[in-house]
């Protein structure tokens, strides 16, 4: 069976990148999918080996996603991008940056915004209050929620022929 890799990029890979990425991880274990997609986050600008903030933590925990307290900041990576078969930024800066540096891989780059049919930017909650935080996963949420469907039907795509494919809502179809 393929898996689908989707990376999320944001600036320093403590707050906004693991957070959604935690996200996506919970989504897809509660739909029971979670072998079909290889998620993973890194930043643009990263102190390597950070753990994420104490705040994403703390929203994480409060909607009972324990797996961001291991999460370590890494560098994006040509590796990592070139791997990828889906590339979700937070900004626009995010995704230009890396549509500039792997020209070759820029079709697989979007705003999760974007991807998820809205406009906008994720706005980074550092240095704000914990409502900053819970309104950044609250959007997050939303936005892939919104998006889950398409991430299956990509790996739906990557499925060898003659296996079920994933529907939009994680069940199966012929």
């Amino acid at each position: 069976m393929m898996v689908v890799r989707v990376v999320f990029v944001c600036t320093g890979n403590t707050c906004r990148s693991p957070m959604a990425e935690a996200l996506l991880r919970a989504k897809l274990e509660k739909k029971g999918v979670v072998d079909l997609v290889d998620v993973s986050s890194a930043g643009i600008s990263v102190w390597e080996g950070q753990p994420a903030s104490p705040e994403a933590i703390g929203v994480m925990a409060c909607r009972k996603i324990s797996s961001i307290g291991i999460h370590r900041s890494r560098q994006v990576s040509a590796a990592q991008i070139c791997a990828a078969d889906l590339i979700l930024t937070m900004t626009r800066f995010h995704k230009e940056k890396l549509q500039q540096n792997f020209r070759d891989n820029a079709d697989k780059i979007f705003l999760l915004s974007e991807y998820a049919g809205f406009a906008g930017e994720v706005a980074d909650p550092v240095g704000g209050p914990m409502s900053e935080y819970q309104r950044c996963a609250e959007e997050l949420d939303r936005l892939i929620e919104t998006a889950f469907g398409k991430i299956l039907v990509l790996a739906g795509k990557k499925q060898d022929h003659g296996e079920k494919k994933p529907d939009m809502y994680g069940g199966e179809q012929d």
